[in-house]
């Protein structure tokens, strides 16, 4: 399973990439010749270097032969942009969309390779403080992170519209579509694996019968997603774009003429205005009605009591959590009031200090070192050593009353 989901992060970080030359496209207005689909599927060449660094960065353990490897990579995406178009008999004329692909390919393979190098530096540095911190914070890669929330698909559309690009717009459209199933499905075997994993000891429903409900379920709600992406290629020809760079241009101004009194005078056919009968058919605007000036009062006074309010209830929250204290395990400590008299009792948390750490971990491991079976859960710590053979050993006792300090406070 965990070979599928490291696929489907492939997959995602494929899906960013690819959309990186059709927005310089866009930005620049060029456009390819090979039409949408073919340069779609040109752009989707960054998946090698995205495979290969992953697997790469995994299994290598010296700097200088994971440079190395980058190097061979960015010969092999060159030769398959730039040498094998000229075996296959292409033109020696180089254009500027032409080169600006290839640009784009070279740049992108550095970019994805320097990524996964920082990665793997920060990772390194949380498995080496997880030693002293096992509450230290760690942030996952985003080439890693396939999410139903991630609004870059959205956002790539949204400038297609803006800078006149139906390349953009289709390419954005065509990978948000593939994303959105991509990561319902991550989301699945993620959240389903991570639950088996936390009740591995739990006695319930077979691993394939929960596979099987919850499968079902996730199908029909992508079947539903499907009805309603269906749409979006139906409505492809009727998409209106605009052009933000001719927004801020010189604006024609309407010429008008004015009479010797310096009265206005309605533009007319001859100047290139709208015609006087056009002016002269037009009534004047109704006045509105009461009732919907006090209705649209009404609700804009209510918007703003309730904004205020959820301002007011959310810095009260943030305040309130910001004096409670955390537990060992980082549960928030909340606040229990009894039935009857109403007194709030507040759990005091004990922090975990690394002393703490130490002497857990060498409690385990003298454990270990003279016990081959696992404790089980319900066995005290004096069953534990007595099963172990160390009833009687003088440090095991003097271990034993700093382990029962720290496990059971003071």
């Amino acid at each position: 399973m965990n070979r599928h989901l490291e696929i489907m992060e492939w997959i995602h970080a494929t899906l960013v990439f690819s959309l990186f030359i059709p927005l310089v496209y866009a930005i620049v207005t060029l456009t390819p010749a090979e039409g949408t689909l073919v340069f779609y599927l040109k752009c989707l060449l960054v998946a090698v270097p995205v495979v290969v660094t992953g697997i790469t960065v995994k299994r290598v353990k010296l700097l200088s032969v994971y440079i190395l490897v980058c190097l061979a990579l960015l010969a092999v995406i060159y030769g398959l942009v730039a040498g094998l178009p000229q075996l296959m008999g292409g033109s020696g004329f180089v254009g500027a969309p032409v080169v600006c692909y290839r640009i784009g390919m070279l740049a992108e393979t550095v970019i994805i390779a320097g990524i996964r190098l920082v990665d793997r530096v920060k990772r390194k540095r949380y498995e080496s403080r997880r030693e002293t911190d096992p509450f230290a914070p760690h942030t996952e890669s985003f080439l890693n992170r396939p999410s139903m929330s991630n609004g870059y698909f959205i956002v790539m559309y949204f400038i297609g519209i803006f800078f006149n690009s139906k390349l953009l717009c289709d390419c954005a459209l065509f990978s948000a579509i593939v994303y959105l199933f991509l990561a319902l499905a991550y989301t699945f075997f993620g959240t389903t694996e991570q639950y088996l994993m936390l009740n591995k000891r739990t006695k319930g429903i077979p691993k394939k019968r929960l596979y099987a409900v919850s499968g079902g379920m996730v199908c029909l709600y992508a079947a539903l997603l499907l009805v309603v992406v269906v749409p979006s290629f139906l409505l492809i020809n009727a998409r209106r774009y605009t052009d933000v760079r001719e927004w801020f241009g010189d604006v024609p101004l309407v010429p008008s003429a004015y009479e010797s009194d310096m009265e206005f005078q309605a533009p007319n056919a001859d100047m290139g205005g709208l015609p006087e009968l056009l002016l002269e058919s037009m009534d004047e605007a109704p006045e509105p009605s009461k009732v919907w000036e006090v209705l649209f009062w009404g609700l804009g006074i209510a918007m703003a009591i309730v904004i205020v309010w959820g301002i007011v209830m959310a810095i009260k929250k943030i305040f309130e959590d910001f004096r409670r204290e955390l537990d060992e395990n980082g549960d928030r400590i909340e606040d229990l009031e009894e039935e009857t008299g109403g007194k709030r009792i507040a759990a005091a948390a004990r922090e975990q200090d690394s002393e703490t750490i130490k002497i857990k971990r060498l409690y385990k491991r003298t454990i270990r070192k003279h016990r081959k079976e696992r404790p089980a859960v319900y066995e005290a710590p004096t069953e534990i050593e007595a099963k172990a053979g160390l009833a009687e050993d003088a440090a095991m006792q003097e271990l034993h009353v700093k382990y029962e300090r720290v496990r059971y406070g003071g």
